[in-house]
């Protein structure tokens, strides 16, 4: 299981991120942090920002408005669950 960072978007520091997995065909949450991206399904009351990945060609994309490492990166299976996806940059394929 894995992700993609792509460059997009009309800023330059804009992020394309697509994936198979079906954890990205609702509304998620996402958290940068220095060496990682955390995904989340947000919980009834969240109100911040939520993304909503469109299904294209049988990939879920969107965009993030963050400066990130372009590439493939396996998804951490000890730290990820039904709720929450993590990715480490380290872990690039």
């Amino acid at each position: 299981m894995h992700i993609d960072i792509k460059k997009g978007g009309t800023y330059i520091y804009s992020r394309n991120i697509c994936s198979a997995l079906p954890f990205f065909s609702e509304s998620i949450i996402c958290v940068s942090l220095h060496d990682r991206l955390v995904f989340a399904k947000p919980t009834l009351d969240y109100s911040g920002k939520q993304y909503k990945p469109s299904l294209i060609k049988q990939e879920y994309k969107f965009t993030l408005p963050f400066e990130l490492p372009i590439g493939k990166f396996k998804i951490d299976e000890e730290e990820s669950n039904e709720d929450c996806i993590v990715v480490y940059f380290k872990d690039k394929i």
